[in-house]
């Protein structure tokens, strides 16, 4: 992630599928809606739900689902992901 980007945007795409979902590491994503240049997809284990536009890099359409969030925070308050929600 481009650290001058913000939290909701990631340049590099390759690197977002090699380290999984920012949000719980997952590495398996479901396809959703799809065309041109643009494939929406989904954590298959939180549930956050991105954009990928291939060069133009991948956005962050919503949050993991609530009982992840809680998950998240728990864990971020230990000290675990750093990750802002």
């Amino acid at each position: 992630m481009n650290k001058n980007e913000g939290v909701d945007h990631w340049s590099d795409t390759e690197k977002f599928f090699e380290d999984g979902c920012p949000f719980c590491k997952s590495k398996e994503f479901l396809e959703g809606p799809h065309g041109g240049l643009s494939i929406n997809f989904k954590c298959g284990k939180c549930g956050a739900r991105f954009n990928c536009m291939h060069l133009f890099g991948i956005d962050l359409l919503s949050e993991p689902e609530t009982e992840c969030k809680n998950i998240v925070e728990a864990s971020q308050a230990k000290g675990g992901m750093n990750y802002e929600l």
